[in-house]
C-alpha cells in the first residue's frame, strides 16, 4: 500500500525516496485537484511546483497525525491560497531547479498527467461541475472523487488560517461541509435536469 511505503521510507530517514513515491502516487490527483480551483494550465503548473517544494521542505517534520495523502492535499491547498494572494510563487522555478531530483519528478508527473486533465475537461460531468464555484468543485473532488473522510475534507477546505483546529472545531467544520455538499449535489441535479442530462426513472 502506498501509505505504508511512504511511512516506512520516512521512518528509515529515506526522505528523497519517500517524496518520489508520494509524488508518483499522489501527484496526478493533486494536479487534478488544483485544476479545479485554477483556471489556467500555467497557474496549475506553478502551484503544483510550489506544492512539491513545500512537501520536500516539510517532509522531515511530518508526524503522520493524518495520512500523507491528506497532508499533501493540505499542502496543495495552502499553496493555492498563497498563489491566489500573489504570495510564494516568486522564485519558485529557481528554487525547484536547484533540487534536480525534485524538479525531474515534478516535470515527469506534470507532463504525464496533462493529457488526462485536458480530456477530463471535455466530458459532460466536468461541464456541469464547471458551473459551480471553485470551492464547490473542490469539495466534490475531495469527497466524491477522492473519497476522503469528512474530517479530512474539513481540514483541507478550512485552510487559509494556519492555526490548527480543535477537535470540536473540526467536528463543526465537517458538519458544515456535509451540509454544503448536500446543497451542491442538489444544485448539480438541477443543472442536469435543465440541460436534459437527467430524467426521473
Amino acid at each position: 500500500m502506498l501509505e505504508e511505503r511512504i511511512r516506512k521510507l520516512h521512518a528509515e530517514g529515506r526522505f528523497r525516496e519517500a517524496i518520489t513515491v508520494a509524488l508518483e502516487g499522489y501527484g496526478p490527483e493533486l494536479l487534478s485537484f488544483l485544476s479545479v480551483a485554477l483556471r489556467s494550465e500555467m497557474d496549475v503548473n506553478d502551484v503544483f511546483g510550489m506544492t512539491c517544494l513545500d512537501l520536500w521542505n516539510g517532509i522531515r517534520g511530518f508526524r503522520f497525525e493524518c495520512t500523507f495523502r491528506t497532508w499533501a492535499y493540505l499542502i496543495a491547498r495552502h499553496a493555492q491560497v498563497r498563489y491566489s494572494r500573489k504570495e510564494g510563487s516568486r522564485g519558485m522555478q529557481e528554487a525547484l531547479s536547484s533540487i534536480p531530483h525534485l524538479s525531474e519528478i515534478e516535470g515527469r508527473v506534470r507532463t504525464a498527467t496533462r493529457p488526462y486533465l485536458r480530456s477530463a475537461m471535455k466530458d459532460r460531468v466536468s461541464q456541469l461541475r464547471a458551473q459551480l464555484t471553485p470551492d464547490e468543485q473542490m469539495l466534490l473532488v475531495l469527497r466524491i472523487d477522492r473519497d476522503l473522510p469528512w474530517t479530512d475534507v474539513a481540514r483541507i477546505v478550512a485552510t487559509g488560517d494556519d492555526a490548527p483546529m480543535s477537535d470540536a472545531e473540526l467536528t463543526q467544520c465537517a458538519a458544515m461541509c456535509r451540509k454544503k455538499f448536500e446543497r451542491i449535489t442538489a444544485k448539480l441535479r438541477r443543472f442536469a435536469e435543465e440541460q436534459g442530462l437527467f430524467t426521473e426513472a
